[in-house]
């Protein structure tokens, strides 16, 4: 309220609570004077002033605080924990000189109760609860992510047959339709030279692409040069063709009668040119991807997933005989691990 307004009210609108707040020095310096000047001009309001300082006389005579009494915090403290049923709160830490009491400048100031929750100890319950939400989510997850990672292996195995076909493609058209192949005297003849030849024609750019990504072997894998296999003798050179062709089985042609005839390119959707090698085992499934099956490249250049080996009623890695050698006629498609001899 300004000083006009004030100065229009008379004696009897004057506010109580403007001489409520004079009383207890709650106006500033301008609201004082006011006051005071309007109680000197007004019997009523200077007898309605001493009416509210006798009401407020009892409080100033309470000069102290009364001690809070011994033992309060603690039992405040054991009731709520007895209500609540939990042991978080540590009632023997708390005592009766947590409390404080203070007294200034006719206010009251409590310190803060030093009690804190207490942490709780884990029950058999608990553990055996989390650690079986633990394997539930374990054998959720890992199924999940052990599908993933074969997925990809299945895609990086499919990306490598395609990018080696697409080199043997390459090769087969400056080369009259053949593909790669060599005499039967030259250390040479065999399925996986295809891979070192490849590699020298800087048709295919790296060897990783002739490493299945799906092969759990360990072992360091690498491919021979030419040179090296050229030079190799005896048990050096069996070694090296055994790892020249990398992860992958390669055509070795068929004979017709009686004279071999090497692979040459089809086209067709039905003729295996490339794919995972075989295991050793009864069924010759490949190891590559957890002997569930083979990425298999076909001459028309797209790529299969087989389950079992053989595309229809054709072995992929027998001949019609059941033996891992060239085929018996012009339809009896084989492709061969690296070590396997072509038959000139």
């Amino acid at each position: 309220m300004n000083q006009s307004s004030r100065d229009n009210h008379s004696n009897t609108e004057f506010p109580e609570i403007d001489l409520l707040g004079y009383v207890l020095g709650a106006l500033d310096d301008a609201e004082k004077d006011h006051v005071e000047s309007v109680i000197r001009s007004s019997p009523e309001l200077a007898e309605q002033l001493e009416k509210i300082k006798s009401s407020l006389s009892p409080l100033g005579a309470l000069e102290k605080v009364p001690a809070t009494p011994p033992g309060l915090a603690r039992r405040s403290c054991e009731m709520v924990a007895s209500h609540i049923h939990l042991n978080e709160v540590n009632c023997e830490d708390v005592n009766a000189n947590d409390v404080n009491a203070n007294v200034e400048d006719g206010g009251v100031q409590l310190s803060e109760a030093r009690w804190l929750p207490q942490r709780t100890s884990w029950r058999l319950v608990n553990v055996i609860a989390v650690a079986a939400c633990i394997l539930v989510l374990a054998s959720l997850t890992f199924p999940v992510l052990h599908k993933i990672r074969n997925n990809s292996q299945l895609v990086a195995c499919s990306n490598n047959l395609r990018e080696v076909g697409f080199a043997m493609f390459g090769y087969a058209d400056s080369h009259g339709g053949r593909y790669p192949g060599f005499s039967d005297d030259s250390n040479l003849a065999f399925a996986g030279s295809v891979a070192p030849l490849l590699l020298e024609n800087e048709l295919v750019e790296d060897e990783s692409f002739f490493l299945c990504a799906g092969n759990s072997d360990d072992r360091v894998r690498r491919i021979p040069t030419i040179g090296e296999l050229e030079l190799a003798e005896d048990e050096s050179l069996i070694d090296l063709q055994r790892i020249a062709g990398g992860d992958y089985a390669y055509p070795i042609g068929y004979f017709k009668k009686k004279e071999y005839v090497p692979p040459y390119r089809r086209h067709d959707s039905h003729w295996a040119l490339l794919g995972d090698s075989p295991s050793t085992n009864a069924g010759r499934v490949s190891s590559n991807h957890g002997s569930r099956g083979q990425n298999v490249l076909l001459d028309d250049g797209h790529v299969r997933f087989l389950s079992e080996n053989a595309i229809g009623s054709d072995a992929i890695y027998e001949n019609d005989n059941g033996l891992v050698a060239p085929g018996n006629h012009e339809k009896d498609s084989v492709i061969a691990p690296s070590y396997i001899q072509l038959g000139y």
